[in-house]
């Protein structure tokens, strides 16, 4: 049986979010089972910086997985369809409600910036 090939999408720096909803719990799958998976770490910097090869790049994978969005998010849906074309399996993690709420350590930025439309886009693409 060969191993499924994941690649984790993640933002730099690195924060919270990435390091529980997405180092841990990947490097936990292959701690406890190291012949069904392996793991591999992109920064969506280095992403974004290949567009040429991206695509080919991203057949390696069965499954591609980020948090929340990706960086910056004018180069999100090139990415997202290259995985499409690719033909990689998205698993897109939300993190909290894209909504938050006004008692949320983060709700002011949020507002600022809209981050939910980012997710929102994210949501009708992934898998």
């Amino acid at each position: 049986m060969s191993k499924i090939k994941i690649l984790l999408i993640v933002n730099e720096p690195s924060g919270g979010c990435e390091y529980h909803r997405q180092t841990m719990p990947h490097a936990n799958l292959v701690k406890n089972y190291p012949d069904r998976y392996e793991i591999t770490t992109c920064s969506q910097k280095d992403l974004i910086h290949l567009p040429d090869v991206r695509q080919e790049m991203l057949k390696q994978y069965d499954i591609i997985s980020f948090c929340r969005h990706i960086l910056p998010v004018t180069s999100m849906m090139e990415i997202i369809d290259d995985c499409n074309r690719a033909g990689v399996f998205i698993h897109f993690d939300i993190d909290d409600y894209w909504h938050l709420s006004p008692n949320h350590i983060n709700y002011r930025d949020s507002m600022l910036m809209k981050s939910w439309e980012p997710i929102i886009k994210c949501l009708t693409y992934a898998d």
